[in-house]
């Protein structure tokens, strides 16, 4: 079927005029395809409910899993992997039938109920950061409310049957929404599968066969911003159900008809094929929700074969890794050694470290170099392979995207 699928989208398509930058005249083949596997597995659970009916990802890697019919919240550690792995908190107790989950940029944990605390309500429970300690606040939304987008300010927007409604950073009890866009213009119809925020304020709506944004502001029957549809996307399957997440670039990611993870670029709209797409490096196709970091790292349900689990995957987009930080040079001038200390780079731009370079100059000449594995983080040398006088020495890390900026000491020999 997934073959028929593909034939299908190569052979068929013309440009979809929607609104916004509109994207003609390329084959479903313009989008980079990449195919590599995660960095970590967390487990999943086969019972009954117990699968995770939302996920959620803060930047530093911690991760949400919302299951057990929406009655519990797992979180995980950064750094946790593998099937045994141990979730650091269990929320219990402080919700029912929760059907979402966000983080915003400060790390705090947004969980939607569609039935609130009283009949014809929806509410949204705010937690700390790791959702490591009590709730902070509530916010109580009229009518029933299914799927939730957080901004990284803290924005809350809430979809529900054919409106969205957006509220203010630090909102709670019955505040008002500064946003409610509804009406025909709209074109929402009943049934919004998922909700997100762009960083520029944009609200976009996942929809059967489509994605809508909203400009920033928006209310009111108002018409979407732009609108992405049509073969070339992959969205245009009955088997696709999106629910989308975007980073802090704008991208907007969902699962597209094929089982591939698809990222589309900011504001460019109409039948547009994906900038990027993450097919399983098993040849089974993803399913189920997805959570995106600023970043573009991603946690997703694990392809249909083996244990449940899920599986996070680093970025899409990798870039060069930041300076090495805290170069030092410890030993008096006169030493018979002197030793290098650095620490790792603060963002390795989405791939891991594969070495380190360490270059000792007297002006513009070499006298030392020396390439170290990734777990290293100083270097010894001693006196007689360096020269007298003012030195220099210069460390930088390698990942798969390149070297990073040059990190640089000066220090002196006697």
């Amino acid at each position: 079927m997934a073959d028929l699928r593909r034939m299908t989208a190569w052979m068929t398509g013309v440009g979809l005029v929607v609104g916004g930058v509109v994207a003609t005249g390329v084959s479903s083949a313009a989008a980079d395809t990449v195919d590599y596997g995660p960095v970590r597995t967390l487990p999943d659970y086969s019972a009954d409910g117990d699968t995770g009916e939302a996920l959620e990802m803060a930047d530093d890697g911690t991760a949400y899993v919302l299951n057990k019919f929406g009655r519990q919240l797992r979180v995980f550690g950064p750094r946790a992997t593998g099937r045994k792995a141990k979730p650091v908190r269990e929320v219990r107790g402080v919700f029912a039938g929760a059907t979402d989950v966000s983080v915003d940029r400060a790390g705090l944990v947004y969980v939607l109920e569609p039935k609130g605390p009283t009949p014809g309500t929806s509410r949204v429970t705010v937690l700390p950061p790791r959702a490591k300690g009590p709730v902070l606040r509530r916010l109580v939304v009229p009518g029933s409310w299914t799927a939730l987008g957080v901004g990284p300010a803290g924005h809350i927007a809430v979809a529900g049957t054919s409106a969205l409604r957006v509220y203010p950073p630090g909102a709670s009890g019955a505040a008002e929404p500064t946003q409610v866009i509804s009406g025909p213009a709209t074109r929402l119809p009943t049934e919004i599968i998922d909700v997100g925020f762009a960083v520029d304020g944009r609200v976009w709506a996942a929809i059967d066969k489509r994605l809508v944004a909203f400009a920033r502001g928006a209310d009111g029957n108002t018409p979407p911003a732009g609108t992405i549809a049509g073969v070339r996307t992959r969205l245009n399957d009955d088997t696709v159900v999106p629910q989308i997440d975007l980073d802090g670039r704008g991208r907007v990611y969902v699962v597209d008809s094929y089982g591939e993870i698809a990222a589309f670029a900011p504001k460019v709209y109409g039948n547009a094929a994906p900038v990027r797409r993450l097919a399983n490096p098993d040849h089974w196709g993803f399913w189920g929700p997805i959570a995106v970091n600023s970043r573009g790292d991603l946690m997703v349900e694990a392809p249909d074969e083996g244990p449940p689990r899920l599986q996070i995957y680093r970025t899409l987009f990798p870039t060069r890794p930041s300076v090495v930080r805290s170069v030092r040079v410890s030993g008096k001038a006169a030493a018979k050694k002197r030793t290098v200390r650095w620490k790792r780079p603060a963002d390795d731009g989405g791939r891991a470290v594969k070495s380190y370079s360490v270059v000792f100059r007297k002006g513009s000449k070499v006298v030392k170099k020396v390439t170290l594995k990734p777990g290293r983080r100083s270097y010894t040398v001693k006196k007689s392979a360096l020269r007298r006088g003012k030195l220099t020495v210069t460390v930088r890390a390698k990942t798969a995207k390149g070297w990073s900026r040059k990190a640089v000491k000066k220090f002196r020999v006697r």
